[in-house]
Protein backbone atom coordinates (compact mmCIF):
# COMPACT_ATOMS: atom_id res chain seq x y z
CA UNK A 1 0.00 0.00 0.00
CA UNK A 2 1.59 3.17 -0.54
CA UNK A 3 2.19 6.11 1.49
CA UNK A 4 -0.40 8.65 0.10
CA UNK A 5 -3.00 5.88 0.08
CA UNK A 6 -2.32 5.26 3.97
CA UNK A 7 -2.29 8.66 4.56
CA UNK A 8 -5.96 8.99 2.92
CA UNK A 9 -7.05 6.08 4.82
CA UNK A 10 -5.98 7.66 8.32
CA UNK A 11 -7.45 11.09 7.23
CA UNK A 12 -10.53 9.30 6.45
CA UNK A 13 -10.83 7.21 9.52
CA UNK A 14 -10.17 10.17 11.87
CA UNK A 15 -12.75 12.16 10.38
CA UNK A 16 -15.42 9.17 11.15
CA UNK A 17 -14.44 8.80 14.51
CA UNK A 18 -14.17 12.89 15.13
CA UNK A 19 -18.27 12.65 13.74
CA UNK A 20 -19.03 10.00 15.91
CA UNK A 21 -17.41 11.41 18.74
CA UNK A 22 -19.39 14.49 18.21
CA UNK A 23 -22.15 12.75 18.06
CA UNK A 24 -22.36 10.96 21.47
CA UNK A 25 -21.72 14.10 22.91
CA UNK A 26 -24.60 15.35 21.44
CA UNK A 27 -26.45 11.86 22.55
CA UNK A 28 -25.30 12.73 26.49
CA UNK A 29 -26.26 16.21 26.22
CA UNK A 30 -29.44 15.14 24.93
CA UNK A 31 -30.25 12.24 27.53
CA UNK A 32 -29.71 14.48 29.90
CA UNK A 33 -31.94 17.30 29.28
CA UNK A 34 -34.69 14.67 28.71
CA UNK A 35 -33.97 13.71 32.52
CA UNK A 36 -34.70 17.47 33.34
CA UNK A 37 -37.81 17.52 30.79
CA UNK A 38 -39.36 14.17 32.27
CA UNK A 39 -38.92 15.54 36.15
CA UNK A 40 -40.90 18.70 35.61
CA UNK A 41 -44.36 16.58 34.38
CA UNK A 42 -43.21 14.01 37.30
CA UNK A 43 -42.87 16.67 39.59
CA UNK A 44 -46.24 18.36 39.22
CA UNK A 45 -48.01 14.92 39.01
CA UNK A 46 -46.26 14.21 42.39
CA UNK A 47 -47.12 17.06 43.59
CA UNK A 48 -50.42 17.35 42.56
CA UNK A 49 -52.18 13.65 42.74
CA UNK A 50 -50.95 12.64 46.28
CA UNK A 51 -52.36 9.20 46.34
CA UNK A 52 -50.06 8.27 43.57
CA UNK A 53 -46.66 9.74 44.37
CA UNK A 54 -44.79 6.81 45.28
CA UNK A 55 -45.73 4.81 42.18
CA UNK A 56 -44.98 8.07 40.06
CA UNK A 57 -41.96 8.92 41.87
CA UNK A 58 -40.47 5.41 41.28
CA UNK A 59 -41.47 5.57 37.94
CA UNK A 60 -39.51 8.92 37.28
CA UNK A 61 -36.45 7.23 39.41
CA UNK A 62 -36.66 4.14 36.85
CA UNK A 63 -36.81 6.62 34.04
CA UNK A 64 -33.80 8.45 35.32
CA UNK A 65 -31.73 5.15 36.15
CA UNK A 66 -32.26 3.92 32.15
CA UNK A 67 -31.43 7.49 31.28
CA UNK A 68 -28.25 7.78 33.68
CA UNK A 69 -27.40 3.93 31.87
CA UNK A 70 -27.40 5.76 28.80
CA UNK A 71 -25.82 8.53 30.05
CA UNK A 72 -22.30 6.04 31.21
CA UNK A 73 -22.28 3.82 28.04
CA UNK A 74 -21.99 6.83 25.72
CA UNK A 75 -18.96 7.93 27.78
CA UNK A 76 -17.41 4.67 28.01
CA UNK A 77 -17.87 4.66 24.44
CA UNK A 78 -16.25 8.61 24.03
CA UNK A 79 -13.41 6.90 25.88
CA UNK A 80 -12.97 4.35 23.63
CA UNK A 81 -12.97 7.08 20.24
CA UNK A 82 -10.66 8.75 22.10
CA UNK A 83 -7.90 6.00 22.32
CA UNK A 84 -8.57 5.30 18.39
CA UNK A 85 -8.21 8.82 17.73
CA UNK A 86 -4.86 9.18 19.60
CA UNK A 87 -3.73 6.45 17.60
CA UNK A 88 -4.54 7.89 14.67
CA UNK A 89 -2.81 11.09 16.04
CA UNK A 90 -0.23 8.68 16.60
CA UNK A 91 -0.21 7.37 13.04
CA UNK A 92 -0.38 10.45 11.31
CA UNK A 93 2.69 11.76 12.93
CA UNK A 94 0.77 14.71 15.03
CA UNK A 95 2.06 14.98 18.37
CA UNK A 96 -0.98 16.57 19.84
CA UNK A 97 -4.81 17.23 19.56
CA UNK A 98 -7.71 17.78 21.45
CA UNK A 99 -8.16 14.26 23.12
CA UNK A 100 -3.96 15.08 24.43
CA UNK A 101 -4.68 18.23 25.35
CA UNK A 102 -8.11 17.92 27.71
CA UNK A 103 -6.84 15.90 29.94
CA UNK A 104 -3.78 17.79 31.26
CA UNK A 105 -6.76 20.68 31.95
CA UNK A 106 -8.61 19.51 34.26
CA UNK A 107 -8.67 21.10 37.81
CA UNK A 108 -6.90 18.73 40.62
CA UNK A 109 -9.83 18.61 43.22
CA UNK A 110 -11.33 16.27 45.18
CA UNK A 111 -14.36 16.02 42.67
CA UNK A 112 -12.44 15.47 39.54
CA UNK A 113 -13.69 17.77 37.16
CA UNK A 114 -16.26 20.39 36.56
CA UNK A 115 -17.67 17.53 34.22
CA UNK A 116 -18.55 14.98 37.31
CA UNK A 117 -20.13 18.05 39.10
CA UNK A 118 -22.48 19.48 36.17
CA UNK A 119 -23.17 15.75 35.37
CA UNK A 120 -23.64 13.13 37.41
CA UNK A 121 -25.44 15.05 40.27
CA UNK A 122 -28.24 15.98 37.77
CA UNK A 123 -29.26 12.59 37.58
CA UNK A 124 -28.61 12.32 41.18
CA UNK A 125 -30.48 15.48 42.04
CA UNK A 126 -33.70 15.27 39.89
CA UNK A 127 -33.98 11.25 41.51
CA UNK A 128 -33.81 12.64 45.04
CA UNK A 129 -36.02 15.54 44.50
CA UNK A 130 -38.64 13.25 42.78
CA UNK A 131 -38.44 10.89 45.88
CA UNK A 132 -38.13 14.17 48.69
CA UNK A 133 -41.64 15.32 46.74
CA UNK A 134 -42.96 12.19 47.05
CA UNK A 135 -41.89 11.46 50.97
CA UNK A 136 -45.29 12.88 52.83
CA UNK A 137 -46.75 9.07 51.93
CA UNK A 138 -44.15 6.68 52.43
CA UNK A 139 -44.74 3.39 51.22
CA UNK A 140 -42.77 -0.05 50.05
CA UNK A 141 -43.32 1.90 46.69
CA UNK A 142 -41.13 5.20 47.98
CA UNK A 143 -38.66 2.18 49.03
CA UNK A 144 -38.49 0.92 46.29
CA UNK A 145 -37.61 4.33 44.83
CA UNK A 146 -34.93 4.71 47.26
CA UNK A 147 -33.14 1.61 46.30
CA UNK A 148 -33.44 2.32 42.81
CA UNK A 149 -31.68 5.86 43.81
CA UNK A 150 -29.03 4.79 45.54
CA UNK A 151 -28.26 1.90 42.00
CA UNK A 152 -28.18 5.23 40.15
CA UNK A 153 -25.86 7.00 42.61
CA UNK A 154 -23.55 3.32 42.56
CA UNK A 155 -23.22 3.18 38.70
CA UNK A 156 -22.58 6.70 38.27
CA UNK A 157 -19.92 7.08 41.31
CA UNK A 158 -18.28 3.81 39.74
CA UNK A 159 -18.60 4.81 36.07
CA UNK A 160 -15.23 3.70 34.18
CA UNK A 161 -15.03 7.44 32.07
CA UNK A 162 -12.66 9.27 34.52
Amino acid sequence: MSEALTDQLIKSEYSALKAEMLLRIAIQNLVILVAIVLFVPSALLIVTAPQYASVLALIYVAANLALALQWCHQGVRQCALKQAILACDQAAGRDSSWETWLPTQRPASMLGSRWFISTKLVFIGLSAAAIVLAIKCFDVVLLCSAIVFFITVAVLLTNPKE
